[in-house]
């Protein structure tokens, strides 16, 4: 999945956002965390843990993901009236992707990704920002949330306020 992303309305690029996404967590999934238990030893021994097979996997999961919610914020900025269903379309892609038992690793890399949703908030009226923080506080209780989720928590209730 080299290939240049270069969809040309917001429907292709919801779709090329959701391919990417579905591709990446089953290649991590696949791929071994460490190429060999040598390796493994190695970075246990120096104090690195999330090194190894599956960096150059997540490098690139997030240069994906941050080219394509750019393309998408650009391309909804075009069509106001389509924004909100199709910001709420990738969101739900971002934020509540299903969470596999045993992959904690995998989990956790997605949460650490959850931030680069941010710029699709602008497109969310306030009711639906209340829902959507709602929900998002459901399922990532706030007393155990990584800091990018925290910030992403506190943008969707602060648009609310306004």
């Amino acid at each position: 999945m080299d290939t240049e992303i270069r969809p040309s309305n917001p429907e292709e690029a919801l779709a090329a956002l959701a391919n990417r996404y579905a591709h990446y967590c089953a290649v991590f999934s696949d791929t071994p965390r460490y190429e060999t238990a040598r390796e493994a030893l190695g970075n246990l021994a120096a104090g690195r843990t999330n090194t190894g097979a599956r960096g150059p996997l997540l490098d690139k999961l997030y240069e994906d993901l941050s080219t394509l919610v750019e393309t998408l914020t650009t391309l909804l900025s075009a069509v106001p009236a389509q924004a909100e269903p199709l910001a709420l379309r990738a969101l739900d892609i971002l934020l509540f992707y299903p969470q596999e038992k045993g992959q904690r690793q995998l989990n956790m890399s997605l949460a650490s990704l959850e931030g680069l949703a941010a710029p699709l908030l602008a497109f969310l009226s306030p009711v639906a920002l209340a829902a959507l923080a709602t929900r998002y506080k459901k399922r990532n209780p706030p007393r155990i949330m990584f800091p990018n989720q925290t910030e992403l928590l506190r943008r969707m209730t602060a648009q609310t306020a306004d």
